[in-house]
C-alpha cells in the first residue's frame, strides 16, 4: 500500500492481493488475512487507486468515499485506470454551475484554453536544463492566441520532449527519448503519474459543480473526461519533474517506490498568485475558478473578463 499522508487529502494505492477495504464509523479500515493493518478517515481520503484483481471492497466504503467527494481508480495489469468512480454531489449549486459550463460561449472556451496552453508551456521551460530550449518555449508561450490556432503547445513538445531527458539519456533505452504511451522507460512511469492526476483533476472538477465529460478544447468522442483532460495540462510538468528525479535511482518497471514518489507529488509546493500551496490545493484553486469563470461569463462578464478569473499554477519550487 503506498500512502501520501497530507495535510488536506491523501491519495492511497491498495495493490497486494487478499486485501479488504470496508467502513466503520466512518474510517475506512483497512485488513490483509484477517489482520487490520490500519484505518483513514473518509473526510481525510481524497484518491482510492485499486491495482490488483483480488481485493474486496464494500459499497460502503465506495458509497462513503463518492460523499466525501474522494475518487476510487480500478487500475489494470498496466497501471492504467479500467475505471474510475467520481462523485456527483459534492456542490450544493451543481446545477447552475453545469447549465453556465453547457452554454459557455465559443470565446470564453477559446480564451480558457489560452489560458491552460500558456500555463503548460511556461512550466515544461521551468524544468529544461537547456537555455536555448528554455528561450524557445517562452517564446512560444508568449506567442499563444485564442484557442491557439497555431498550436503551440504541440510545437514547445517537440521542443520539451526532445531536451526533457537528455542530461539523464546515457541512462535511458534507445539513442534518444521518444514520449509515447506505449514508449520504454520511462514512458511506463509518466503513464501512471498523468493517469492518478487526471483522477485528481476529475475529483476537483466534480467538486467544484462541473461536468467533467464536457471540455472546452478536448473533444474525443472516447474520452469520458475531456474537462479533466483540458485541465490537467498546466499540472503535468509535476509528473514529469517527479519522474526526472526516479531516472537516476531506477528501477525501470513500477513498483511501490516509485509509486510512492509519484502519488508524493500532491504536497509539492506550487506558486498560485504569488503564495505557495500543495499541489493538491492549486488543483482545486483551477477547478474552482473555472467554474467561476463560466458563470461570469452567463452573467454577462466579456470572454476577457470571464476567462481572467481562471487561476494558473506556476512551477518556482520554494523560492523565485
Amino acid at each position: 500500500m503506498a500512502a501520501l499522508p497530507s495535510a488536506m487529502k491523501r491519495i492511497i494505492e491498495i495493490s497486494t492481493p487478499g486485501t479488504r477495504l470496508h467502513l466503520r464509523h466512518r474510517c475506512v479500515d483497512i485488513y490483509r488475512n484477517g489482520e487490520r493493518l490500519g484505518s483513514v478517515p473518509l473526510e481525510d481520503l481524497g484518491v482510492i487507486v485499486l491495482a490488483s484483481p483480488s481485493l474486496t471492497v464494500t459499497s460502503a466504503v465506495l458509497g462513503g468515499l463518492a460523499a466525501e467527494g474522494g475518487v476510487v481508480v480500478v487500475a489494470g495489469a498496466d497501471h492504467q485506470p479500467d475505471g474510475v468512480l467520481l462523485p456527483l454531489r459534492a456542490h450544493t449549486t451543481r446545477g447552475e454551475r453545469v447549465r453556465a459550463q453547457v452554454l459557455a460561449k465559443e470565446p470564453l472556451r477559446k480564451r480558457l484554453w489560452t489560458a491552460l496552453v500558456r500555463s503548460k508551456i511556461e512550466n515544461q521551460a521551468q524544468l529544461l536544463e537547456d537555455p536555448g530550449g528554455v528561450r524557445k518555449l517562452l517564446q512560444l508561450a508568449k506567442q499563444v492566441r485564442s484557442g491557439d490556432p497555431g498550436n503551440h503547445e504541440a510545437q514547445a513538445a517537440r521542443v520539451y520532449w526532445s531536451l526533457l531527458f537528455e542530461p539523464y539519456q546515457h541512462l535511458l533505452p534507445g539513442p534518444r527519448f521518444r514520449r509515447s504511451r506505449s514508449g520504454e522507460w520511462p514512458n511506463n512511469f509518466l503513464n501512471y503519474g498523468y493517469a492518478v492526476l487526471r483522477a485528481v483533476v476529475a475529483r476537483a472538477i466534480c467538486a467544484a459543480g462541473l461536468l467533467p465529460e464536457l471540455g472546452i478544447h478536448h473533444h474525443n468522442r472516447y474520452d469520458s473526461f475531456a474537462l479533466a483532460s483540458d485541465l490537467m495540462e498546466p499540472f503535468r510538468p509535476w509528473v514529469d519533474h517527479r519522474c526526472l528525479e526516479l531516472i537516476p535511482e531506477g528501477p525501470s518497471e513500477i513498483d511501490r517506490r516509485s509509486k510512492e514518489a509519484l502519488l508524493s507529488i500532491y504536497d509539492d509546493p506550487v506558486l498560485v498568485q504569488g503564495e505557495q500551496t500543495p499541489l493538491f490545493l492549486a488543483v482545486e484553486r483551477a477547478a474552482t475558478t473555472m467554474a467561476q469563470a463560466f458563470l461570469a461569463g452567463q452573467a454577462g462578464a466579456s470572454a476577457k473578463e470571464a476567462a481572467g478569473k481562471l487561476v494558473m499554477p506556476s512551477f518556482r519550487g520554494e523560492e523565485e
